[in-house]
């Protein structure tokens, strides 16, 4: 009789290895939900450690945000949503926040700003969607090089251009362009959450092949009995049977005839914002009600306001319009900041704070202020001119 053949022990070397590469891979994955929630508590950079996490997953980090992309899906001709599964770093947001994405392009570090498009809490993974830019670095870069697989690093969400808690009874949303992204996390939220609130949202495009969310604007305009959805292009086709043009104050008078009063939400490019504004401005809107989104710096609401008075908070990165006798106080309310007050009658220092430029008037005493550098009280001071203050 023979021997039975034990086999080669090269192959069984090579069966064991594999089996326990396959034991760490499994192990790994069960503990990485663990090592991710662990190492976002932690802020000291230890190299060492980031390294082992790397292995672990490419997204685990001590001090950055990163985001697996899980899928890429084309919104229009032009315009991409980008959907990500961040570390635990990331952390919640509100809808109409935005994120820095940071990437190296030829050699080169660059980052920009994306608005979330995405509400927050329905599948967990926050979204991105960007629109292609002629010559656009980045913009070119995501959609040529970016795929399911890519790691990107973010910074965590911010920004003051979010809905509110409470959301009013009743919003405007104006947008153009890939303007609609923050405001379309907004809209997607309350679709969401089953809110009552009551939404006209305006969306104005080049073309009916540029609407970037038509079809789900579509849906919801059919399903959500709150909502109504306009949108107007510059150059109409055949099947086009919505409104034509640009905006225009006749326009918005037809399509929301109740503006003057609503809290509305804006974005798009800063040719169209500053014809909102104007148009605000010149309808005698509540304009400390208007709320929009600063991306581009060439965007200066100062610049283009004729009786209506501006106040920028520093500190917080929002700007307030008012053409209202509102105190500096109630328009930081207004947009959801918090600061500390005490009596609100300009007696107990309590919001006491330092206005950086401006000319504001104290109601309680009856004077001016000068231009420059100075201390005031926000619950008596109403802005003259544009205004900076430290909150």
């Amino acid at each position: 009789m023979f021997a039975e053949n034990p086999g080669n022990p090269r192959d069984l070397s090579g069966k064991s290895q594999r089996i326990r590469q396959s034991l760490v891979r499994r192990s790994a994955r069960l503990a990485r939900p663990w090592l991710d929630r662990a190492s976002s508590r932690v802020s000291a950079r230890v190299p060492l450690l980031e390294g082992v996490l790397a292995k672990v997953d490419p997204t685990l980090s001590l001090h950055r945000v990163l985001a697996r992309v899980v899928a890429v899906r084309d919104e229009t001709h032009d315009v991409r949503t980008f959907v990500l599964r961040p570390n635990a770093r990331f952390g919640a947001y509100r809808p109409g926040a935005h994120v820095r994405v940071h990437l190296v392009v030829d050699g080169q570090p660059v980052q920009r700003t994306y608005s979330l498009s995405s509400a927050p809490g329905t599948n967990g993974l926050p979204s991105i969607t960007v629109k292609r830019v002629p010559g656009g670095l980045v913009s070119n870069h995501l959609a040529n090089e970016i795929a399911p697989g890519h790691v990107l690093e973010l910074s965590a969400p911010e920004g003051q251009f979010t809905l509110p808690n409470p959301v009013p009874a009743k919003v405007l949303m104006i947008s153009a362009g890939s303007g609609i992204t923050p405001v379309m996390s907004m809209l997607r939220h309350l679709v969401a959450t089953r809110s009552a609130t009551e939404v006209t949202f305006l969306h104005f495009a080049r073309t009916p092949d540029d609407i970037i969310f038509k079809q789900e604007l579509a849906q919801i305009a059919a399903t959500a009995t709150n909502v109504r959805v306009v949108s107007c292009v510059e150059q109409a086709d055949a099947t086009w049977s919505g409104p034509t043009g640009r905006f225009t104050r006749e326009l918005l008078e037809e399509l929301a005839p109740d503006f003057r009063d609503l809290d509305t939400y804006l974005c798009g490019p800063g040719g169209f914002m500053r014809a909102v504004v104007q148009t605000y401005e010149a309808a005698e809107a509540d304009l400390s009600k208007l709320r929009y989104e600063l991306f581009n710096a060439d965007f200066d609401v100062s610049a283009i306001l004729g009786q209506s008075h501006l106040v920028r908070f520093a500190r917080s990165g929002v700007e307030s319009l008012a053409n209202r006798p509102l105190t500096i106080l109630q328009q930081a309310e207004a947009q959801g900041l918090r600061v500390e007050t005490g009596c609100r009658a300009g007696t107990c220092g309590t919001c006491r704070c330092k206005k950086k430029r401006g000319v504001v008037f104290n109601v309680a005493t009856q004077q001016e202020s000068g231009a420059g550098e100075e201390m005031i009280f926000p619950c008596v001071s109403v802005a003259r001119t544009t205004v900076e203050v430290d909150l």
